[in-house]
Protein backbone atom coordinates (compact mmCIF):
# COMPACT_ATOMS: atom_id res chain seq x y z
CA UNK A 1 0.00 0.00 0.00
CA UNK A 2 1.35 3.69 -1.03
CA UNK A 3 1.97 5.64 2.01
CA UNK A 4 0.80 9.07 2.10
CA UNK A 5 3.64 11.98 1.83
CA UNK A 6 5.06 12.76 5.53
CA UNK A 7 7.37 15.27 4.75
CA UNK A 8 6.84 19.22 4.86
CA UNK A 9 8.41 21.86 2.77
CA UNK A 10 11.15 23.53 5.51
CA UNK A 11 10.52 27.06 4.78
CA UNK A 12 13.87 28.32 5.73
CA UNK A 13 17.67 26.65 5.22
CA UNK A 14 19.54 24.31 7.42
CA UNK A 15 22.78 26.30 8.94
CA UNK A 16 24.47 24.07 6.21
CA UNK A 17 23.83 20.89 4.75
CA UNK A 18 27.28 18.14 4.95
CA UNK A 19 28.50 17.24 1.23
CA UNK A 20 31.35 14.88 1.16
CA UNK A 21 33.81 16.44 3.25
CA UNK A 22 32.69 20.08 3.89
CA UNK A 23 29.40 21.87 4.11
CA UNK A 24 26.96 23.57 1.23
CA UNK A 25 27.63 27.09 1.59
CA UNK A 26 25.78 28.34 -0.85
CA UNK A 27 22.86 27.00 1.79
CA UNK A 28 24.63 28.36 4.63
CA UNK A 29 24.18 31.83 2.88
CA UNK A 30 20.69 31.43 2.00
CA UNK A 31 20.03 30.58 5.43
CA UNK A 32 21.81 33.39 6.89
CA UNK A 33 19.62 35.87 4.30
CA UNK A 34 16.58 33.63 5.71
CA UNK A 35 17.20 34.91 9.33
CA UNK A 36 17.91 38.46 8.82
CA UNK A 37 14.81 39.47 6.40
CA UNK A 38 13.31 37.35 9.70
CA UNK A 39 14.89 40.14 11.72
CA UNK A 40 14.72 43.33 9.80
CA UNK A 41 12.75 42.60 6.24
CA UNK A 42 15.04 42.20 2.84
CA UNK A 43 15.15 45.69 1.94
CA UNK A 44 17.04 46.76 5.51
CA UNK A 45 19.13 43.52 5.18
CA UNK A 46 23.15 44.32 3.14
CA UNK A 47 25.50 42.29 2.29
CA UNK A 48 27.43 42.47 5.72
CA UNK A 49 24.42 41.76 7.86
CA UNK A 50 24.05 38.04 5.86
CA UNK A 51 28.11 37.92 6.19
CA UNK A 52 27.72 38.48 9.76
CA UNK A 53 24.50 35.75 10.24
CA UNK A 54 26.87 33.42 8.07
CA UNK A 55 29.96 33.67 9.86
CA UNK A 56 31.79 34.77 7.38
CA UNK A 57 33.43 37.38 5.55
CA UNK A 58 31.42 39.75 2.69
CA UNK A 59 34.40 39.00 0.15
CA UNK A 60 33.89 35.54 0.51
CA UNK A 61 30.36 35.56 0.17
CA UNK A 62 30.67 37.32 -3.18
CA UNK A 63 32.97 34.20 -4.18
CA UNK A 64 29.51 32.19 -4.07
CA UNK A 65 26.89 35.18 -4.99
CA UNK A 66 27.16 38.51 -6.59
CA UNK A 67 25.22 40.22 -4.00
CA UNK A 68 22.22 39.74 -2.06
CA UNK A 69 19.66 39.47 -4.93
CA UNK A 70 21.49 36.70 -6.56
CA UNK A 71 21.32 34.72 -3.30
CA UNK A 72 17.70 35.73 -2.96
CA UNK A 73 17.03 34.29 -6.31
CA UNK A 74 18.58 30.70 -4.89
CA UNK A 75 16.98 30.97 -2.10
CA UNK A 76 13.47 31.20 -3.83
CA UNK A 77 13.86 28.47 -6.50
CA UNK A 78 14.90 25.71 -3.74
CA UNK A 79 12.02 26.41 -1.78
CA UNK A 80 9.91 26.33 -4.78
CA UNK A 81 11.70 22.74 -6.14
CA UNK A 82 11.05 21.50 -2.60
CA UNK A 83 7.71 22.24 -2.53
CA UNK A 84 6.92 20.89 -6.39
CA UNK A 85 8.95 17.71 -5.02
CA UNK A 86 6.96 17.14 -2.20
CA UNK A 87 3.31 18.10 -4.16
CA UNK A 88 4.73 15.74 -6.67
CA UNK A 89 4.67 13.06 -4.09
CA UNK A 90 1.78 12.69 -2.81
CA UNK A 91 -0.29 9.52 -3.82
CA UNK A 92 -3.05 9.76 -6.16
CA UNK A 93 -5.53 6.79 -5.00
CA UNK A 94 -8.70 8.51 -5.63
CA UNK A 95 -9.44 12.25 -5.55
CA UNK A 96 -10.67 12.72 -2.30
CA UNK A 97 -7.55 11.44 -0.55
CA UNK A 98 -5.56 13.39 -2.96
CA UNK A 99 -7.27 16.85 -1.67
CA UNK A 100 -7.04 15.80 2.15
CA UNK A 101 -3.40 14.56 1.83
CA UNK A 102 -2.57 18.13 -0.43
CA UNK A 103 -4.53 19.98 2.19
CA UNK A 104 -2.76 18.36 5.32
CA UNK A 105 0.73 19.46 3.73
CA UNK A 106 -0.07 23.21 3.61
CA UNK A 107 -2.76 23.52 6.49
CA UNK A 108 -0.77 21.15 8.90
CA UNK A 109 2.57 21.98 7.49
CA UNK A 110 4.58 23.14 11.23
CA UNK A 111 7.19 24.67 9.29
CA UNK A 112 4.62 27.19 7.80
CA UNK A 113 4.72 29.91 10.60
CA UNK A 114 4.01 33.58 10.44
CA UNK A 115 7.96 34.33 10.01
CA UNK A 116 8.50 32.10 7.06
CA UNK A 117 5.41 33.13 5.27
CA UNK A 118 6.74 36.70 6.18
CA UNK A 119 10.04 35.60 4.21
CA UNK A 120 7.83 34.44 0.90
CA UNK A 121 6.09 37.61 1.03
CA UNK A 122 9.02 39.66 0.89
CA UNK A 123 10.78 37.50 -2.00
CA UNK A 124 7.26 37.86 -4.02
CA UNK A 125 7.39 41.38 -3.54
CA UNK A 126 11.02 41.50 -4.85
CA UNK A 127 9.56 39.30 -7.99
CA UNK A 128 8.13 42.77 -8.82
CA UNK A 129 11.60 44.34 -10.19
CA UNK A 130 13.49 41.17 -10.89
CA UNK A 131 12.93 39.06 -14.03
CA UNK A 132 14.88 35.93 -12.32
CA UNK A 133 12.54 36.05 -9.30
CA UNK A 134 9.61 36.62 -11.60
CA UNK A 135 10.30 33.53 -13.84
CA UNK A 136 10.50 31.80 -11.19
CA UNK A 137 7.82 32.62 -9.41
CA UNK A 138 5.61 31.91 -12.52
CA UNK A 139 7.00 28.87 -12.46
CA UNK A 140 5.90 27.97 -9.66
CA UNK A 141 2.51 29.62 -9.68
CA UNK A 142 1.91 27.57 -13.31
CA UNK A 143 2.83 24.29 -11.20
CA UNK A 144 0.59 24.86 -8.86
CA UNK A 145 -2.28 25.91 -11.38
CA UNK A 146 -1.69 22.91 -13.29
CA UNK A 147 -1.83 20.54 -10.34
CA UNK A 148 -5.10 21.52 -9.69
CA UNK A 149 -6.35 21.34 -13.19
CA UNK A 150 -4.97 17.60 -13.23
CA UNK A 151 -7.30 17.78 -9.85
CA UNK A 152 -10.52 18.57 -11.38
CA UNK A 153 -10.03 16.89 -14.63
CA UNK A 154 -9.44 13.66 -12.54
CA UNK A 155 -12.46 13.87 -10.07
CA UNK A 156 -14.59 16.16 -12.39
CA UNK A 157 -16.28 19.67 -11.66
CA UNK A 158 -19.76 20.70 -10.38
CA UNK A 159 -22.30 22.16 -12.72
CA UNK A 160 -21.63 25.84 -14.13
CA UNK A 161 -17.83 25.56 -13.66
CA UNK A 162 -15.09 24.57 -16.04
CA UNK A 163 -11.40 22.72 -14.73
CA UNK A 164 -9.50 25.87 -16.06
CA UNK A 165 -11.88 28.39 -14.08
CA UNK A 166 -11.72 25.67 -11.17
CA UNK A 167 -8.06 25.49 -11.08
CA UNK A 168 -8.00 29.26 -11.12
CA UNK A 169 -10.07 29.59 -8.68
CA UNK A 170 -8.53 26.71 -6.74
CA UNK A 171 -4.86 28.50 -6.98
CA UNK A 172 -6.05 31.77 -5.00
CA UNK A 173 -7.91 29.95 -2.87
CA UNK A 174 -4.76 28.08 -1.26
CA UNK A 175 -2.87 30.74 -1.21
CA UNK A 176 -5.90 33.08 0.76
CA UNK A 177 -6.30 30.73 2.69
CA UNK A 178 -2.72 29.87 4.01
CA UNK A 179 -2.21 33.71 4.28
CA UNK A 180 -4.97 34.10 6.34
CA UNK A 181 -4.40 31.48 9.04
CA UNK A 182 -1.19 33.01 9.54
CA UNK A 183 -2.02 36.32 10.02
CA UNK A 184 -5.21 36.37 11.17
CA UNK A 185 -5.96 35.99 14.45
CA UNK A 186 -9.25 34.59 14.78
CA UNK A 187 -8.59 32.04 11.76
CA UNK A 188 -6.68 29.20 12.91
CA UNK A 189 -4.97 26.85 10.50
CA UNK A 190 -8.27 24.43 11.56
CA UNK A 191 -10.62 26.60 10.26
CA UNK A 192 -8.43 27.65 6.98
CA UNK A 193 -8.17 23.97 6.11
CA UNK A 194 -11.89 23.13 6.95
CA UNK A 195 -12.63 26.14 4.78
CA UNK A 196 -10.26 25.13 1.87
CA UNK A 197 -11.77 21.84 1.90
CA UNK A 198 -14.92 22.52 1.63
CA UNK A 199 -14.86 24.89 -1.32
CA UNK A 200 -12.91 22.12 -3.35
CA UNK A 201 -15.28 19.63 -2.79
CA UNK A 202 -17.99 22.19 -3.51
CA UNK A 203 -16.28 23.22 -6.81
CA UNK A 204 -15.60 19.06 -7.55
CA UNK A 205 -18.84 17.92 -6.34
CA UNK A 206 -17.21 15.71 -4.57
CA UNK A 207 -19.50 13.40 -1.76
CA UNK A 208 -18.82 11.42 1.44
CA UNK A 209 -20.15 8.22 -1.10
CA UNK A 210 -17.12 8.74 -3.46
CA UNK A 211 -14.51 9.08 -0.79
Amino acid sequence: MEKRVASTAKLSFPAGRKTGGGTDRRERIAGAMDNCIRDKGYAATTLTDIAVKAAMSPSHIRYYFDGKEEILEFYLETICEKITRDISAIARRTPAQWLDDFTAYFFGNPTVTREAIAVLVEMFAATVHNPKLARIKARYDDFIRKTFLEFFRWEGCADGITPAEAAYMAAALESGMKFNAVFQKDFSREKAARTFLAEMRRMAGIRDSKR
